[in-house]
């Protein structure tokens, strides 16, 4: 298996590639400015988009950390939510 953590995450397992990544949507938030934090599976032509059910500021999300930023006073108890939902898709991968 390969495994790159910076923005997406590529598993090769069984001659099939997987991608997984986190990704902040600011559409259908009824508050302005705040973002759902969402994971995508892709791979080969199938699709799967997952809401983590975490909202926060769109300024407070890092795209190329794939993190919430420091700054925001519950930054690691949802970054502690995020990578805890990584392990377990690759454990159920």
């Amino acid at each position: 298996m390969t495994f790159y953590w910076n923005s997406d995450l590529f598993i090769i397992k069984k001659d099939v590639m997987v991608k997984m990544y986190f990704l902040c949507c600011s559409y259908r938030t009824r508050i302005k400015d705040q973002g759902i934090i969402k994971l995508r599976i892709s791979g080969l032509d199938k699709q799967i988009n997952y809401s983590t059910r975490i909202c926060i500021p769109i300024a407070d999300w890092d795209s190329k950390k794939v993190l919430v930023k420091p700054r925001n006073e519950q930054a690691y108890v949802l970054n502690k939510k995020i990578t805890d939902l990584r392990v377990k898709v690759l454990d159920w991968l």
